[in-house]
């Protein structure tokens, strides 16, 4: 079964990966070849978790989504100035491992989600 809940800590999970193996593999090319892997994986992520979002909980979706645009815009303006900091000061391979907390928090919460959504499914006993 399909389900939002579980695909999207995949695909943080990938990006993830891709975002530190970035930063730590010394051929251009092959720093180039994951870049493009990290932008793939990554853009599919935002209709992801704002459709999650809207499906959640249906009684608190406005707020949800307020919630998630609000966040999705102070992330579109943080990540890139820190990602850009951190290549001034230690290198631009350095800066693509900025992402990854982000990622890890992503995954951590969608996983969290998950099993509070099973855990409430489960029948009485």
């Amino acid at each position: 079964v399909f389900s939002l809940g579980s695909f999207i800590p995949v695909l943080a999970g990938l990006s993830l990966v891709a975002s530190v193996l970035t930063g730590l593999v010394a051929s251009p090319a092959a720093a180039w070849i994951l870049v493009v892997v990290f932008g793939f994986v990554l853009s599919s992520q935002w209709p992801f978790i704002v459709s999650y979002g809207g499906e959640y909980r249906k009684s608190t979706s406005g707020t949800e989504f307020a919630l998630l645009v609000g966040s999705g815009g102070l992330g579109g303006t943080v990540m890139p100035w820190l990602m850009g900091q951190t290549a001034e000061f230690w290198g631009m391979r350095w800066s693509m491992v900025i992402p990854s907390v982000g990622l890890g928090l992503l995954c951590v919460l969608f996983i969290g989600f998950n099993m509070a959504d099973r855990k409430n499914r489960e029948p009485a006993r």
